[in-house]
């Protein structure tokens, strides 16, 4: 069984000597070198020829110890046998050991010696600060990567409300598009009711009725509520706009539909100025027929007196209340 690990690092030297090529290779197991790395060995070498410094071969990779396994490290050596000399091992800084005399080496499978202690480099005191140093450098780390931890579970339980949220969000927008997608087919259905009233009213032929000012003053009432009504429409158009603007932006297709609504309310805006245009015209050509009303009496019988006025009075109020329903549907489509 191997000895107990030494607190520092410890080689038990196995063999010693000469090899056959002429060189010189030291043999045996290190303890306590778990987790070191050594560096290219050498032997320091001093008798009385003076001293001198060997470089290990590479050939049995000394670089790499494992704990209580045979180590083997060969050196080169040029010249005559040097006596009687001091020889020390040097694997890394701070690790150094002493090595027996050339033939005092046990031979391989006798009684072990314990392991030759190594000779650190500076005081126990100065290891001990470093590892201190180490320690609270270690803490300083595993505190920062503890509130790293905390900031990015942090993180996360803020992004999955913000999913929780934002599939809420994703799910009302949802319905108020389908809600959108009802008002508009119905406001549709309506505009197309609409339009096949106008086209109904104008292949119907208007009554007869006796030019004068209470069919001008009837139509200028029905301007006047038009007027207001539009006013009215605008302000709330507005109004729905700006809550348009809060909501979240719908799909493409919504989209398109209000881009076709507003389409259809400029069309319509333009067919009111047109029949204004018309009423005026009418109003003019209603004024002027009270003096043209003595001349009628000397035309023949049977003469039917249908001014074109009134009958241009009267589509024109059917545009303006076809415009007035396109306005309204645009108004609905623009707030979805």
């Amino acid at each position: 069984m191997a000895p107990p690990q030494p607190a520092t690092p410890g080689f038990e030297v196995e063999r010693f000597g000469w090899t056959a090529a002429g060189g010189l290779e030291v043999t045996g197991r290190w303890y306590g070198v778990r987790g070191r790395r050594f560096v290219r060995p050498t032997l320091d070498v001093a008798g009385s020829q003076g001293r001198r410094r060997l470089l290990a071969s590479l050939e049995h990779k000394p670089w790499a110890p494992a704990e209580g396994e045979p180590w083997i490290a060969a050196f080169p050596w040029e010249g005559a046998d040097p006596g009687h000399v001091t020889v020390e091992l040097a694997v890394a800084p701070g690790v150094v050991v002493a090595l027996p005399p050339l033939g005092d080496v046990p031979r391989a499978g006798t009684a072990r010696r314990p392991p030759t202690a190594s000779i650190p480099s500076g005081e126990p005191g100065d290891a001990a600060a470093a590892l201190l140093r180490r320690l609270a450098t270690l803490r300083r780390e595993h505190a920062a990567m503890t509130a790293e931890r905390d900031a990015a579970r942090s993180a996360q339980a803020t992004a999955g409300r913000e999913r929780d949220e934002a599939l809420v969000v994703r799910e009302r927008v949802g319905r108020e598009r389908d809600e959108a997608l009802i008002v508009r087919e119905r406001v549709e259905r309506e505009r197309d009711e609409a339009l096949a009233a106008r086209d109904a009213t104008a292949a119907t032929p208007l009554p007869s009725a006796a030019p004068g000012g209470a069919a001008l003053e009837r139509l200028e009432h029905q301007r006047d509520a038009l007027v207001g009504e539009l006013e009215a429409m605008k302000h709330e158009r507005g109004a729905a706009r700006r809550e348009r603007n809060e909501l979240l932006s719908g799909t493409d297709a919504t989209l398109a539909a209000r881009v076709a609504a507003e389409r259809e309310r400029d069309e319509a805006v333009a067919q009111r100025a047109a029949a204004v245009k018309e009423l005026q015209a009418a109003r003019s050509q209603g004024a002027a027929a009270p003096q043209q009303a003595p001349a009628r009496a000397t035309e023949p019988a049977g003469f039917v007196a249908t001014p074109e006025a009134e009958l241009r009075l009267t589509r024109a109020l059917t545009v303006v209340v076809i415009a007035v329903v396109a306005v309204l549907a645009a108004l609905l489509l623009g707030v979805l």
